[in-house]
């Protein structure tokens, strides 16, 4: 039977392709996007994000992390980096030499609306060649995207770039050598090349008439321990250049950490599942639900499941099962989507309320004398199981909230009516009652009606001669009126 839901319910079809497309969602998946270049001198210059190469797609989308390397060669310490807002720089340096190396790491993640250029920032000089890299990358943690703590360094007397070690923390980080190194004016291209074991390279040379410099950039897939780039080669050196180089560790974003909760609220035909996104695994997750059932591996044409979108965070979520049988045995599951991947909770069961429901009773009229009464009732439907035990609670109190008293009758068969007989009541009072009967599905009570108990023939005839006087007159007994 495919059950309904109050929200979505999705096709069984969608519901094998989510868990099965899933299978392995747990590991990472960060994908090199590709990689785009620019060069100038004095004035800031624009590197497009739209005409990416080399990689997996042209453009940097939303949710993208890009890492921007950009320096020049001159004689002097200035601010190379990122004119575009929204960009972290991971490292400054300033290699001095005769001819000093400027050189900074940057990366930010893209919003939305995803920047179609990144400004580079110009020397200030037109005799300094500035160059900018850019690679960008996909399925990067959006929460803590730079992995450990950046490295870097910078050398003289050289300009061969060598990237310091780096050791990551993450199962599925991939390591990038960034560097820049200075050579003569003019210098042109040296096609350098970067450490072995270093792929998606991309490098440029930022020619000036006094100064150019090389900027280079290459990732490689982190496995364990410390990674140490070591240095690239075919790079024109001399003792005049300068370098500088730094070793980023991207981590990468997981499919969510869901747990599952017990189902609450659980009734005959409606249950609340309950859930819980321990760990975004880095990037929000939009989709999350329950795929629930009777069949204890949730497959089959008995397993539907809810689709609740937004943007989630980590906290608690429930959903509210409906339609679902009494008496039956249902199993659910957690499970929240992100850009990597499905993250499911642990299946768990529950089995609704059995098919008896509480029997209906009313409270009957009842006869009552100075200190007793039979209080009568009737169950009217048994709710589909006769009752095991019934009786009556009285008492003072209006509403039998404090100083009740029960009578314990027994069983009732079918839908007829019981009484029972209460005796030590007050004379002159006035009690309240009403009748219930109670079997497997719950006890059903009926109304609260009320009487007032009436005085003993003593009382009355007492009470007959009050306001009157008694007096002996001619042998006789004479009442006189007060």
């Amino acid at each position: 039977m495919l059950l309904s839901f109050r929200k979505t319910l999705v096709s069984i079809v969608v519901l094998f392709s989510i868990f099965s497309f899933h299978a392995n969602s747990a590991k990472a998946a960060l994908t090199f996007v590709g990689t785009a270049e620019g060069s100038g001198t004095s004035a800031a210059f624009n590197v497009s994000l739209t005409s990416l190469t080399g990689g997996s797609d042209s453009a940097a989308a939303a949710g993208d992390l890009v890492i921007v390397a950009e320096g020049w060669g001159g004689t002097a310490n200035g601010n190379p980096g990122v004119g575009t807002a929204g960009y972290a720089e991971v490292a400054d340096l300033y290699g001095n030499d005769t001819r000093d190396a400027n050189f900074s790491v940057s990366w930010k993640i893209m919003s939305s609306t995803p920047d179609t250029t990144v400004s580079c920032n110009g020397s200030g000089t037109a005799g300094n060649g500035t160059a900018c890299v850019v690679h960008v990358w996909r399925g990067a943690d959006q929460t803590t995207t730079i992995d450990v703590t950046t490295t870097s360094t910078t050398g003289t007397n050289a300009a061969t770039i060598n990237s310091p070690s780096i050791t990551p923390s993450t199962s599925g980080a991939y390591v990038l050598s960034l560097g820049l190194g200075t050579a003569a004016a003019s210098a042109g291209d040296t096609s350098i090349t970067a450490p072995t074991g270093y792929g998606n390279q991309a490098d440029i040379n930022g020619n000036g008439t006094s100064v150019s410099c090389e900027v280079g950039i290459a990732s490689k897939a982190w496995t364990s321990g410390a990674e140490d780039p070591a240095a690239w080669t075919n790079i024109t050196t001399s003792t005049s250049y300068s370098w500088g180089a730094a070793t980023v560790a991207i981590r990468p974003a997981f499919a969510p950490t869901v747990t599952t909760q017990d189902e609450s609220s659980v009734t005959q035909t409606t249950a609340t599942a309950n859930g819980n996104i321990t760990a975004t695994g880095g990037i929000s997750p939009t989709v999350r639900g329950f795929a629930w059932g009777t069949n204890s591996a949730l497959s089959g044409g008995d397993t539907a499941t809810t689709t609740e979108n937004g943007t989630f965070s980590t906290g608690a979520f429930t959903g509210s099962l409906t339609s679902l049988t009494c008496n039956t045995t249902y199993y659910t599951r957690p499970y929240a989507t992100n850009s990597i991947g499905t993250g499911l909770g642990t299946i768990d069961s529950f089995t609704t309320s059995s098919c008896v429901s509480a029997p209906t009773v009313t409270t009957d009229y009842s006869s009552y004398q100075a200190s007793a009464a039979t209080l009568v009732g009737t169950v009217t439907a048994t709710g589909g199981e006769n009752a095991t035990q019934s009786g009556f609670a009285y008492g003072t109190n209006s509403t039998l909230s404090t100083v009740i008293a029960t009578t314990t009758l027994g069983s009732v068969s079918g839908a007829v009516p019981f009484s029972g007989s209460v005796g030590g009541l007050s004379e002159s009072t006035t009690y309240y009652y009403r009748a219930y009967a109670t079997n497997s599905g719950g006890t059903g009570y009926g109304s609260i009606l009320s009487f007032v108990t009436g005085n003993s023939t003593p009382s009355r005839r007492i009470r007959l001669l009050e306001g009157f006087s008694i007096k002996f007159f001619d042998g006789r007994i004479v009442l006189y009126g007060n």
